[in-house]
Protein backbone atom coordinates (compact mmCIF):
# COMPACT_ATOMS: atom_id res chain seq x y z
CA UNK A 1 0.00 0.00 0.00
CA UNK A 2 2.75 2.39 0.98
CA UNK A 3 4.67 1.46 -2.08
CA UNK A 4 1.68 2.21 -4.20
CA UNK A 5 1.15 5.59 -2.54
CA UNK A 6 4.82 6.38 -2.81
CA UNK A 7 4.76 5.45 -6.48
CA UNK A 8 1.73 7.63 -7.04
CA UNK A 9 3.43 10.58 -5.35
CA UNK A 10 6.48 10.06 -7.47
CA UNK A 11 4.37 9.99 -10.60
CA UNK A 12 2.56 13.17 -9.55
CA UNK A 13 5.87 14.85 -8.75
CA UNK A 14 7.32 13.81 -12.08
CA UNK A 15 4.30 15.05 -13.95
CA UNK A 16 4.38 18.35 -12.04
CA UNK A 17 8.05 18.68 -12.77
CA UNK A 18 7.44 17.97 -16.43
CA UNK A 19 4.70 20.59 -16.61
CA UNK A 20 6.90 23.09 -14.78
CA UNK A 21 9.66 22.57 -17.30
CA UNK A 22 7.29 22.66 -20.29
CA UNK A 23 5.65 25.94 -19.23
CA UNK A 24 8.68 28.24 -19.58
CA UNK A 25 9.59 26.59 -22.86
CA UNK A 26 6.17 27.42 -24.25
CA UNK A 27 6.45 30.99 -23.03
CA UNK A 28 9.90 31.21 -24.52
CA UNK A 29 8.51 29.94 -27.78
CA UNK A 30 5.63 32.45 -27.58
CA UNK A 31 8.01 35.35 -27.08
CA UNK A 32 9.65 35.09 -30.47
CA UNK A 33 6.22 35.04 -32.11
CA UNK A 34 5.24 38.24 -30.26
CA UNK A 35 8.53 39.88 -31.16
CA UNK A 36 8.10 38.93 -34.77
CA UNK A 37 4.63 40.43 -34.75
CA UNK A 38 5.98 43.63 -33.25
CA UNK A 39 8.83 43.72 -35.72
CA UNK A 40 6.43 43.08 -38.55
CA UNK A 41 4.17 45.85 -37.27
CA UNK A 42 7.18 48.17 -37.08
CA UNK A 43 8.28 47.13 -40.55
CA UNK A 44 4.79 47.68 -41.91
CA UNK A 45 4.66 51.05 -40.17
CA UNK A 46 8.05 51.95 -41.62
CA UNK A 47 6.90 50.84 -45.06
CA UNK A 48 3.73 52.89 -44.61
CA UNK A 49 5.82 55.92 -43.68
CA UNK A 50 8.10 55.33 -46.65
CA UNK A 51 5.04 55.01 -48.86
CA UNK A 52 3.63 58.27 -47.47
CA UNK A 53 6.99 59.97 -47.97
CA UNK A 54 7.16 58.61 -51.50
CA UNK A 55 3.63 59.83 -52.20
CA UNK A 56 4.47 63.23 -50.73
CA UNK A 57 7.61 63.38 -52.86
CA UNK A 58 5.65 62.42 -55.96
CA UNK A 59 3.05 65.10 -55.19
CA UNK A 60 5.85 67.62 -54.68
CA UNK A 61 7.52 66.60 -57.94
CA UNK A 62 4.16 66.80 -59.66
CA UNK A 63 3.57 70.33 -58.32
CA UNK A 64 7.10 71.28 -59.34
CA UNK A 65 6.46 69.88 -62.79
CA UNK A 66 3.29 71.93 -63.05
CA UNK A 67 5.17 75.03 -61.90
CA UNK A 68 7.95 74.43 -64.43
CA UNK A 69 5.36 73.89 -67.17
CA UNK A 70 3.60 77.09 -66.14
CA UNK A 71 6.91 78.97 -66.30
CA UNK A 72 7.60 77.51 -69.74
CA UNK A 73 4.16 78.62 -70.90
CA UNK A 74 4.76 82.11 -69.50
CA UNK A 75 8.11 82.33 -71.28
CA UNK A 76 6.48 81.05 -74.45
CA UNK A 77 3.75 83.68 -74.16
CA UNK A 78 6.36 86.37 -73.48
CA UNK A 79 8.37 85.28 -76.51
CA UNK A 80 5.22 85.23 -78.63
CA UNK A 81 4.27 88.67 -77.34
CA UNK A 82 7.77 89.99 -78.03
CA UNK A 83 7.71 88.45 -81.49
CA UNK A 84 4.32 90.02 -82.17
CA UNK A 85 5.58 93.36 -80.83
CA UNK A 86 8.69 93.17 -83.04
CA UNK A 87 6.53 92.20 -86.01
CA UNK A 88 4.13 95.08 -85.32
CA UNK A 89 7.08 97.46 -84.95
CA UNK A 90 8.60 96.21 -88.19
CA UNK A 91 5.26 96.71 -89.98
CA UNK A 92 4.97 100.21 -88.50
CA UNK A 93 8.52 101.09 -89.55
CA UNK A 94 7.82 99.71 -93.01
CA UNK A 95 4.57 101.69 -93.25
CA UNK A 96 6.37 104.85 -92.08
CA UNK A 97 9.09 104.32 -94.68
CA UNK A 98 6.48 103.72 -97.37
CA UNK A 99 4.68 106.92 -96.33
CA UNK A 100 7.88 108.98 -96.13
CA UNK A 101 9.18 107.74 -99.47
CA UNK A 102 6.22 109.00 -101.57
CA UNK A 103 6.32 112.32 -99.67
CA UNK A 104 10.04 112.73 -100.39
CA UNK A 105 9.61 111.75 -104.02
CA UNK A 106 6.61 114.06 -104.33
CA UNK A 107 8.58 116.95 -102.80
CA UNK A 108 11.47 116.31 -105.20
CA UNK A 109 9.04 116.12 -108.10
CA UNK A 110 7.31 119.32 -107.06
CA UNK A 111 10.57 121.24 -106.81
CA UNK A 112 11.78 119.90 -110.14
CA UNK A 113 8.52 120.90 -111.84
CA UNK A 114 9.11 124.65 -111.35
CA UNK A 115 10.60 125.93 -114.62
CA UNK A 116 12.32 129.22 -115.43
CA UNK A 117 12.49 131.19 -118.66
CA UNK A 118 14.28 134.53 -118.81
CA UNK A 119 12.93 136.64 -121.66
CA UNK A 120 15.32 139.56 -121.88
CA UNK A 121 19.01 139.38 -122.83
CA UNK A 122 21.66 142.09 -122.51
CA UNK A 123 21.39 142.69 -126.24
CA UNK A 124 17.59 143.18 -126.06
CA UNK A 125 17.41 145.54 -123.10
CA UNK A 126 14.48 147.86 -123.90
CA UNK A 127 16.21 150.90 -122.38
CA UNK A 128 14.24 153.35 -124.53
CA UNK A 129 11.21 152.71 -122.39
CA UNK A 130 13.14 154.27 -119.45
CA UNK A 131 13.96 157.61 -121.09
CA UNK A 132 12.67 159.25 -117.93
CA UNK A 133 14.13 159.07 -114.43
CA UNK A 134 15.34 155.60 -113.27
CA UNK A 135 14.15 154.32 -109.88
CA UNK A 136 16.61 155.04 -107.05
CA UNK A 137 16.73 151.32 -105.99
CA UNK A 138 15.82 147.93 -107.40
CA UNK A 139 12.22 146.77 -107.13
CA UNK A 140 9.54 144.50 -108.56
CA UNK A 141 7.69 146.54 -111.18
CA UNK A 142 5.16 143.92 -112.37
CA UNK A 143 3.98 140.50 -111.19
CA UNK A 144 1.05 138.44 -112.47
CA UNK A 145 -0.23 134.94 -113.21
CA UNK A 146 -0.92 133.94 -116.78
CA UNK A 147 -1.44 130.87 -118.94
CA UNK A 148 0.80 131.93 -121.82
CA UNK A 149 3.73 134.24 -122.64
CA UNK A 150 4.34 135.64 -126.15
CA UNK A 151 7.01 138.06 -127.32
CA UNK A 152 8.35 138.38 -123.77
CA UNK A 153 4.97 139.52 -122.45
CA UNK A 154 2.16 137.68 -120.61
CA UNK A 155 -1.02 136.92 -122.56
CA UNK A 156 -3.66 138.11 -120.13
CA UNK A 157 -3.73 137.86 -116.33
CA UNK A 158 -5.55 135.31 -114.14
CA UNK A 159 -6.22 135.17 -110.41
CA UNK A 160 -7.87 131.71 -110.41
CA UNK A 161 -7.43 128.46 -112.30
CA UNK A 162 -9.58 125.32 -112.50
CA UNK A 163 -8.25 121.79 -112.23
CA UNK A 164 -9.06 121.39 -115.93
CA UNK A 165 -5.79 123.29 -116.58
CA UNK A 166 -2.52 121.59 -115.71
CA UNK A 167 -0.11 124.53 -115.87
CA UNK A 168 0.15 128.15 -114.78
CA UNK A 169 2.91 130.77 -115.23
CA UNK A 170 4.13 133.55 -112.95
CA UNK A 171 5.51 136.57 -114.85
CA UNK A 172 7.70 139.25 -113.24
CA UNK A 173 9.41 142.44 -114.38
CA UNK A 174 12.37 143.38 -112.18
CA UNK A 175 14.05 146.79 -112.29
CA UNK A 176 17.40 147.94 -110.91
CA UNK A 177 18.67 144.57 -109.67
CA UNK A 178 21.24 143.78 -112.36
CA UNK A 179 23.56 140.98 -111.13
CA UNK A 180 21.16 139.80 -108.40
CA UNK A 181 19.61 136.38 -108.14
CA UNK A 182 15.92 136.49 -107.28
CA UNK A 183 13.77 133.48 -106.52
CA UNK A 184 10.16 132.63 -107.36
CA UNK A 185 8.99 130.74 -104.27
CA UNK A 186 5.76 128.75 -104.85
CA UNK A 187 3.85 128.18 -101.58
CA UNK A 188 0.61 126.27 -100.99
CA UNK A 189 -0.96 125.56 -97.59
CA UNK A 190 2.09 126.96 -95.79
CA UNK A 191 4.39 124.49 -97.59
CA UNK A 192 7.01 125.45 -100.16
CA UNK A 193 6.19 123.50 -103.32
CA UNK A 194 8.97 124.85 -105.56
CA UNK A 195 11.75 127.46 -105.66
CA UNK A 196 12.98 128.77 -109.03
CA UNK A 197 16.15 130.95 -109.03
CA UNK A 198 16.42 133.69 -111.69
CA UNK A 199 19.68 135.47 -112.52
CA UNK A 200 18.92 139.12 -113.33
CA UNK A 201 21.04 140.13 -116.33
CA UNK A 202 20.09 143.79 -116.86
CA UNK A 203 18.54 146.94 -115.36
CA UNK A 204 15.11 145.80 -116.58
CA UNK A 205 14.59 142.06 -116.58
CA UNK A 206 11.47 140.13 -117.53
CA UNK A 207 11.23 136.51 -116.55
CA UNK A 208 8.66 133.88 -115.65
CA UNK A 209 8.47 130.51 -113.97
CA UNK A 210 5.86 127.81 -114.63
CA UNK A 211 4.28 125.16 -112.44
CA UNK A 212 2.61 121.91 -113.42
CA UNK A 213 -0.47 121.41 -111.25
CA UNK A 214 -2.08 118.26 -109.87
CA UNK A 215 -5.88 118.01 -109.35
CA UNK A 216 -5.35 117.39 -105.62
CA UNK A 217 -3.58 120.75 -105.12
CA UNK A 218 -6.73 122.80 -104.83
CA UNK A 219 -6.70 125.90 -102.65
CA UNK A 220 -4.89 129.23 -102.45
CA UNK A 221 -1.38 129.51 -103.87
CA UNK A 222 1.14 132.30 -103.22
CA UNK A 223 4.30 133.06 -105.16
CA UNK A 224 6.87 135.24 -103.39
CA UNK A 225 9.65 137.11 -105.20
CA UNK A 226 12.68 136.85 -102.90
CA UNK A 227 15.93 138.81 -103.33
CA UNK A 228 19.45 137.50 -102.75
CA UNK A 229 19.48 138.70 -99.13
CA UNK A 230 16.18 136.93 -98.39
CA UNK A 231 13.98 140.03 -98.48
CA UNK A 232 10.60 139.64 -100.18
CA UNK A 233 10.25 142.10 -103.07
CA UNK A 234 6.59 141.24 -103.60
CA UNK A 235 4.07 138.44 -103.87
CA UNK A 236 0.89 137.45 -105.71
CA UNK A 237 -1.75 134.79 -105.10
CA UNK A 238 -4.23 132.74 -107.09
CA UNK A 239 -6.85 130.08 -106.33
CA UNK A 240 -6.69 126.61 -107.81
CA UNK A 241 -10.19 125.08 -107.69
CA UNK A 242 -12.24 122.13 -108.85
CA UNK A 243 -15.24 123.08 -111.03
CA UNK A 244 -17.31 120.20 -109.62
Amino acid sequence: MRRTLLFALCVVFAVSLAFAQAGPKKEEKAKPDSTKAEEKAKTDEAKSKDTDKEKAKKEKDKEKGKSDEAKKQEKKVEKTTDAKSDEAKAKTDKADKQQDKPKTEEAKKEKSEGKKTTQDTPEDKPGKQFAGKEPASGHLKRAMFTTAVEDREPVGSVDSLSTASEQIMFFTEIVGLDGHTVTHRWVQGGEVRAEVPINVGGPRWRAYSSKKMLPTWVGEWVVEVVDTDGSVLGKKSFVYYSPE
